[in-house]
C-alpha cells in the first residue's frame, strides 16, 4: 500500500508541475481484475514525443516494478509502452 501512495503521490506531482492550463481534471480509478489491481490514472496531458524518462517518470517505473507491476502510458497519440 505505501507504493501505491508514493506512485500516486508522484504522479499528482508532475501533473501539477507540468500543467500549462488555469484548471484541469485529475480522473482515478482502480479495479480489482483477476486477483490483480489495475490503477488508472487520467489527467489529459499530452506525453513529450521524446522517449527519455524524466526523473518523475523514472521514480514511478521503478516504484511499479518493485511491486511486480506492468506500465502502460496512453497519452493523445496512441499507447506506448512504458517499460
Amino acid at each position: 500500500m505505501i507504493y501505491f501512495g508514493l506512485i500516486l503521490n508522484e504522479l499528482l506531482a508532475n501533473t501539477i508541475k507540468h500543467n500549462n492550463k488555469e484548471s484541469f481534471s485529475i480522473k482515478i480509478h482502480v479495479l480489482n481484475d483477476l486477483n490483480k489491481y489495475v490503477f488508472v490514472y487520467e489527467d489529459q496531458q499530452k506525453l513529450p514525443e521524446s522517449t527519455e524518462a524524466g526523473t518523475g517518470i523514472q521514480l514511478i517505473k521503478d516504484l511499479v516494478r518493485r511491486v511486480d507491476g506492468d506500465e502502460l502510458l496512453i497519452n493523445h497519440h496512441g499507447l506506448r509502452d512504458a517499460t
